[in-house]
């Protein structure tokens, strides 16, 4: 008869047999099915003694619900608040607030006795009670209880954000094993066994139990072990020991009806919903529950850390909390009165369906209540776990000082963490550096949402030394992976001014290193900086963006995982022979022409970033705009603020100009002196050389000066690959300027350059991408030239859109132009037609400039030699003077034999220059110079006491000239107009590239040695003595006379075949010359030399006087050609006495000007598969970028504001 009743766990009420029950609401009424006291033969009673003991691990009310025996039905009932369990039931109510509580419960259950009716005894129908079933709202009776007791130990451990859920469930389980076995084996406790020393701080014990009024109660886990242990005591004095019932059984009122035969109603019936309409009720009220948690939690943890989170966010949180209680309750009403009205059969399921799905999708979803939840938490986790492994914390870029060392700089927010292509690699890479204790370090996160910066992604930024090494340290570490690293020991460094040669070779070497390939050649970069190092053969230095440094100072470690993390070295010979025999780099040398205005230097800058980006977008993405040279132009917008919608000009400005580049908005020419700017597009160093416009807005002379500065430019190459001529493509006209240009490179560079001109169009969006107007006055001024073939075609015309760039500078400055989708078109014409450019050039033949250039390099030679000369010829006198005096000796003085002796070799006085390292600034006036006595009659030198500026990184100063303008900008002036050291103007004031030094030497004549070696006669001696003297003296004089023949000669052929108007070297020396004397004799020195230089002048003026009327009478035979210049050189250099001198004299001041013919190359980016076909790679350049142009044929370097000092020279921090 059991077997169709309903099993019901006592929830702390206390129902007799007969009771009526309603199963509706889970609840018993208050009266009985029967009407009197049952007799003794209707119950039938037997003892059940048990006693088990059971582990709940989880939170979960179905868990709680399964472990007690409580069905889905009265589950349903409990938590729509229908019933409220108490006793040891009460426990099902406790709930954790908090997801970081760890809750596991132990059930004691002991059973006493087992009482039932037996519907089938003698008289049972007449205790029947049939008003009270007619009432009609009881559904069940109570046919049988099961006495006893259940107590539920429940411990609630409340753990830290750091500890380990796992660990403390295996010590709770630990303990209850222990509480099972004493309760088991009833032992006594030891006293110290349940101190829980682990988690007793964090741990809470309640107990609820049946045999209690007071439950639950608050208690340790000792205590509660106790109480159950003696729970078999405790019943004993229940219930004359059976205790309280802990499990009914009911029976339903329709069946009893049937077995009984007595009448029922229909409100006896109960319709119960299907299990996974109750199942699926459970569900969402432990999801709102859970939401409930999650935002305490949360809101718990940003309470901590409120000035790291919007005050507006912690507000948000709180009030989705209080809804997410309001939600619980609205829950528990709703459902509970669908609940009744279905089981009473007033509704159906599908309004119960309706209510859930309410709560599923409405303003009380778990997923819209915890919208909020853990916003920020990820973050904030981020925070404390880096603030906790060694990082520092700044809430603004501006509040994170950068100091020196290595210094690591995490750039993130809210958003940027949701990005994982970046996140994860950065984050990782972050903690990677915390773990590292290597290295000495500095880590930062800096948090660009407390600060308004809005990020997409994070990224990390490297400094050393206060120094920005890259704005993407993932990038550059997956960068040098694979890359062979050389270090440099940092006290041999050099950052004083220091510019590439021209002439470098890039490194390219096996690896010293231990089993490491001995052949491979291997391409190297820097370990500091990261950037590919170069040779420089002339000075044996390797250069690299840190500055120079010895060959002999690096070390080796190449990518190879034999070679293990330590540097090696190879011995100093055999490195050197390596790096002499290495192959330069592959140059393409294009030079650009054009007039004035037609926007060249803009072009330079768009070209370097059609090679860096393929597309608009692309370069709009990019950090920063690629630029090489200052640039700015003006555009016009619409004023939105205006209400007329007034056009406002707006300037935009692209890097800092110097006194090489000018602001051309005033008329003015842009671009002051020809400028080279050396870019690597990956291995392959382009240089491009910007020249002032055609038609300078300051005359033809400054035209004609701007022509002669391009030839001494180019005069510094061995090569030129291409002649890019710019134009616009709406000139109807051209001007004479324009054919000027033309001829006159031709002239000087040999007509056959015509073969490597091409023409490029600038801005020809409008002409649909063509020449335009400009074609026909360019294609008539080119027939002139019909027999180099100089004409347009496919391959020598690029049509050109700068604007595309002037798109991309106005959007990096907050300009929006508008009109995208052109731009963008723009660009990928522009991009494709600079791929074909360069292609294009670098197929071609170069021409041979250094060959070809022969009255440009005539010109050089000459100005080499003007200083050597003078210093020569003035030597060769002096040693004239010198040998004469010793002769008067011999002849008229009575000396002894060793003075004799002395006299009787003959003297010769010559100079020698030492080239300095850098130009040094010095001073001229009086009081800065001392002289020192020398060999020679007029024995005197000069020595600078003041050395104002040493090194000085000016490259713009004419060179041993007094008072020249450019010093001006020395940082020995200051900005003032005398300088600091030694307070004199400046316009006494010089830069020396090296210093000179005079030197004495004797020559022996064989005859007067034979006669000493015969022992002849004194007089024999010193006659032949004086007769081999007064024959060199001769010598001397001639070749004194061949060296001032060749100046005049120079002289004049320079005059003749300048461009520019002519002013004459040897004048001009010979006049500082004397000036220098004149302070020396002002300060006590001997004025034989001053007289001797005054006599030179006026007898070189006398013979320039003499050829130059010669050459106007039509006696032309004395000007020299080109060829003529080589060989009057050649006969210089076989002088018997000072020929060798001189070519010394001469390399000396080619060496020193050549070390300061330096560049600082750009490096461009070019991607995989996209620039110039046949090249590889590009390397990584996130490096310093340097963008000061080179200074070829000593022009004026452009100094970087950040970088350079007034002077020029970089700072320490470099």
């Amino acid at each position: 008869m059991s077997s169709v009743g309903l099993k019901r766990v006592s929830l702390g009420e206390a129902a007799a047999l007969g009771r009526l029950y309603d199963a509706r609401t889970d609840s018993f009424l208050p009266y009985s099915f029967l009407n009197d006291l049952l007799p003794e033969p209707a119950i039938t009673r037997e003892t059940r003694s048990s006693s088990r003991l059971s582990v709940v691990e989880t939170h979960d009310l179905k868990d709680r619900f399964d472990a007690i025996g409580v069905h889905a039905d009265l589950g349903a009932s409990i938590i729509s608040g229908l019933v409220v369990p108490g006793g040891s039931a009460g426990s099902l109510m406790d709930r954790h607030e908090s997801n970081f509580t760890v809750q596991m419960s132990l059930q004691h259950l002991v059973t006493t006795v087992h009482e039932k009716i037996n519907f089938a005894s003698p008289g049972f129908q007449q205790c029947i009670s049939q008003e009270n079933i007619q009432l009609g709202q009881a559904t069940h009776v109570v046919s049988e209880t099961t006495w006893g007791a259940r107590s539920i130990l429940t411990a609630n451990y409340q753990r830290s954000a750091g500890e380990d859920e796992n660990a403390v469930r295996t010590l709770l389980r630990e303990e209850y094993a222990k509480i099972e076995q004493n309760i088991a084996q009833n032992e006594t406790l030891i006293a110290d066994l349940y101190t829980m020393r682990d988690l007793s701080k964090s741990l809470r014990i309640r107990l609820h139990t049946d045999l209690l009024r007071s439950s639950p109660f608050q208690t340790d886990l000792k205590g509660a072990c106790e109480f159950m242990r003696n729970i078999p005591n405790q019943l004993l004095e229940t219930n004359g020991g059976w205790g309280q019932p802990v499990i009914y059984t009911l029976l339903p009122i329709q069946w009893l009806s049937l077995i009984l035969s007595f009448e029922s109603t229909a409100e006896n019936i109960i319709v119960q919903p299907s299990e996974d309409h109750l199942q699926e009720y459970l569900r969402m009220f432990e999801e709102i529950r859970s939401a409930q948690r999650r935002l305490r939690d949360y809101w718990s943890y940003i309470s901590h850390r409120r000035p790291l989170v919007p005050e507006e966010h912690v507000r948000e949180v709180s009030e989705s909390f209080d809804r997410a209680k309001k939600a619980e309750d609205a829950l528990k009403v709703q459902y509970g009165s669908t609940l009744r009205d279905v089981r009473s059969g007033r509704t159906g399921s599908k309004q119960m369906a309706q209510v859930l799905d309410k709560f599923k999708n409405g303003q009380y979803s778990p997923v819209e209540l915890t919208a909020v939840a853990d916003v920020y938490a990820r973050k904030l986790g981020f925070i404390d776990h880096a603030t906790r492994k060694g990082a520092d914390y700044f809430p603004s870029e501006s509040s994170a000082p950068t100091p020196r060392g290595h210094v690591y700089t995490l750039y993130f927010s809210r958003i940027a963490m949701d990005d994982n292509t970046t996140w994860g690699p950065n984050s990782h890479l972050i903690f990677n550096l915390l773990r590292d204790q290597g290295t000495r370090k500095a880590v930062r996160i800096v948090d660009c949402d407390r600060s308004g910066r809005s990020i997409q992604k994070s990224n990390i930024t490297y400094h050393r030394d206060g120094t920005l090494i890259t704005n993407d340290f993932k990038r550059l570490q997956d960068f040098l992976r694979d890359k062979c690293l050389m270090g440099f020991d940092e006290a041999h460094l050099d950052t004083w001014g220091v510019k590439k040669p021209i002439d470098r070779k890039p490194v390219k070497l096996p690896c010293p290193g231990r089993g490491c390939e001995p052949r491979a050649q291997l391409q190297w970069i820097c370990s500091r900086c990261y950037s590919t190092i170069d040779y420089g053969q002339r000075d044996h230095y390797l250069y690299c963006d840190c500055g120079r440094t010895k060959y002999r100072y690096w070390g080796f470690r190449c990518n190879a995982q034999c070679h293990g993390p330590d540097f090696e070295r190879y011995d100093d010979r055999p490195l050197l022979q390596l790096l002499d025999a290495m192959d330069p780099f592959e140059e393409v040398n294009i030079l650009i022409l054009g007039e004035t205005g037609v926007g060249k230097s803009t072009w330079i800058n768009a070209f370097v970033n059609y090679l860096t980006h393929a597309t608009l977008q692309e370069a709009m993405d990019a950090s920063q705009i690629e630029h090489v040279i200052p640039c700015s132009f003006a555009t016009q917008k619409i004023d939105e603020n205006d209400p007329l919608k007034r056009l406002v000009q707006t300037r935009v400005e692209i890097g800092a100009r110097d006194e090489l580049e000018h602001d051309a908005s005033d008329g003015q020419s842009a671009t002051q002196k020809a400028m080279t700017y050396p870019i690597f597009v990956d291995s392959v160093m382009v240089r491009l050389i910007d020249t002032p416009g055609i038609g300078d807005t300051r005359g033809l002379d400054q035209d004609k000066a701007n022509m002669a500065d391009v030839l001494s430019v180019l005069s510094n190459y061995k090569e030129l690959h291409g002649i890019l001529i710019l134009l616009k493509p709406n000139n109807s006209r051209l001007n004479v300027m324009f054919e000027f240009c033309i001829k006159e490179l031709l002239t000087h560079l040999h007509r056959n350059a015509a073969r490597n001109m091409v023409f490029g169009f600038t801005n020809t969006r409008g002409s649909n991408y063509h020449p335009g107007d400009t074609f026909i006055p360019l294609e008539a001024v080119l027939k002139q030239f019909r027999d180099v073939n100089l004409g347009l075609f496919h391959d020598t015309v690029y049509c050109f859109d700068s604007e595309s760039f002037r798109y991309l500078a106005a959007h990096k400055q907050g300009v929006n132009i508008g009109s995208y989708d052109d731009y963008f078109r723009s660009w990928e014409q522009s991009a494709t037609e600079s791929r074909r450019l360069l292609s294009y050039i670098r197929q071609l033949e170069p021409h041979q400039v250094k060959s070809t250039l022969s009255l440009n390099e005539a010109r050089r030679l000459i100005l080499q030699l003007t200083k050597p000369m003078a210093e020569i010829a003035q030597k060769i006198n002096d040693t004239i003077e010198l040998n004469q005096r010793d002769n008067e000796l011999l002849r008229n003085s009575r000396l002894s034999k060793d003075e004799m002796l002395k006299k009787l070799d003959i003297q010769q006085n010559s100079v020698v220059f030492s080239p300095v390292t850098r130009p040094k600034t010095v001073c001229t006036n009086a009081n800065c110079i001392r002289k020192v006595d020398t060999p020679g009659p007029n024995g005197e030198d000069t020595v600078h006491k003041s050395l104002c500026h040493n090194p000085c990184c000016l490259t713009n100063v004419p060179v041993e000239r007094v008072g020249t303008p450019e010093l001006v900008r020395c940082a020995a002036f200051a900005g003032s107009q005398h300088c600091k050291i030694c307070r004199h103007h400046w316009t006494e004031h010089k830069h020396i590239l090296y210093e000179h030094r005079e030197t004495t030497k004797t020559i022996k004549d064989p005859k007067v040695e034979m006669l000493l070696q015969e022992n002849a006669k004194v007089t024999t001696v010193i006659e032949a003595a004086i007769k081999a003297k007064e024959d060199t003296i001769a010598e001397f004089r001639h070749e004194h006379k061949e060296i001032q023949k060749a100046a005049v000669q120079f002289s004049l052929w320079l005059k003749h075949h300048s461009i520019t108007p002519y002013n004459d070297a040897t004048l001009e020396y010979l006049d500082h010359l004397i000036k220098e004397e004149k302070s020396k004799v002002a300060i006590g020195g001997k004025r034989q030399r001053l007289d001797a230089f005054e006599q030179y002048r006026r007898e070189y003026k006398e013979l320039v006087n003499l050829f130059e009327s010669n050459f106007d009478k039509g006696r032309n035979e004395e000007l020299l050609d080109a060829k003529g210049v080589d060989k009057l050189v050649k006969q210089l250099y076989s002088l018997k006495h000072y020929g060798a001198d001189l070519r010394k004299l001469r390399d000396a001041v080619v060496i020193a000007h050549a070390a300061s013919i330096r560049e600082r190359p750009y490096h461009v980016n070019a991607r995989r598969g996209y620039g110039i076909s046949g090249i590889g790679t590009g390397s990584f350049q996130a490096s310093i970028r340097s963008r000061a142009p080179s200074n070829v044929g000593n022009k004026s370097s452009a100094s970087l504001k950040e970088e350079v000092k007034e002077d020029g020279c970089p700072t320490r921090g470099m």
